[in-house]
């Protein structure tokens, strides 16, 4: 049963009140609130990832400042806070996939994407023909293998390389690249099995950092070319 309507409307209006970050300079060309936080995402064209990409900065946003709202101890946090750096990790992973995509053509990218890998040639012999090779533990079968090269989807590579090659064309600010990268591991350990492994407790101080470092990433994004 929920709470008495003027009770909810004070919470309700406290969280609306400082949803959108306030300076002196700030500029609001939205009558709502969601539309300046997809108002961020103007350089995405997908109009689909946009809307997501927005909705997920704004919910996280929101959610803090109902945790701010109900002012509880401690061990009531967690959950608002590891919502907070899901949500935060998945929009830095989004971005950076999203221009990374986009810039395919960059041999930073061509490298990132590219592999080698050696792949077993059945035809090359006979099917009753063998080699062997003798060595120190004996006679060792060898199998005929031919170098294949190809490329790979962004989301089958890991991570931390995306990251880095985003660094390294200028994507993503240097001094960015660590506090990414953590609480893209922070967001991993929302599996219980790792974080116990971990010994993992989400913090408030992490989920403030990534809410303040958000929007000067995304200033970031909006006004930066690669070099050619």
């Amino acid at each position: 049963m929920p709470l008495p309507v003027n009770i909810r409307k004070e919470v309700v209006n406290y969280v609306l009140k400082g949803l959108v970050p306030v300076t002196p300079n700030t500029f609001h060309p939205h009558p709502t609130p969601l539309g300046w936080f997809q108002s961020r995402f103007d350089f995405v064209l997908d109009s689909g990832l946009k809307h997501r990409l927005g909705e997920a900065y704004y919910q996280a946003r929101y959610l803090e400042r109902v945790r701010e709202a109900l002012g509880l101890k401690e061990g009531f946090n967690h959950a608002f806070i590891q919502f907070q750096i899901v949500q935060y990790a998945s929009i830095y992973e989004a971005v950076i996939d999203y221009k990374l995509g986009l810039l395919g053509h960059l041999a930073e990218i061509e490298r990132l994407v590219s592999y080698e890998a050696w792949g077993e040639v059945k035809e090359a012999l006979g099917s009753q023909t063998k080699v062997f090779h003798s060595g120190n533990n004996g006679d060792e079968e060898l199998i005929l293998c031919r170098k294949k090269k190809g490329k790979q989807k962004l989301k089958e590579i890991q991570f931390s390389k995306r990251l880095r090659a985003a660094a390294k064309i200028g994507l993503v600010p240097l001094a960015d690249e660590e506090f990414i990268n953590k609480l893209y591991e922070n967001r991993n350990c929302l599996h219980l099995i790792n974080a116990t492994e971990k010994e993992y407790k989400p913090l408030i101080e992490m989920s403030d950092a990534a809410f303040e470092r958000m929007k000067k990433f995304l200033s970031h994004v909006k006004s930066w070319a690669p070099k050619i």
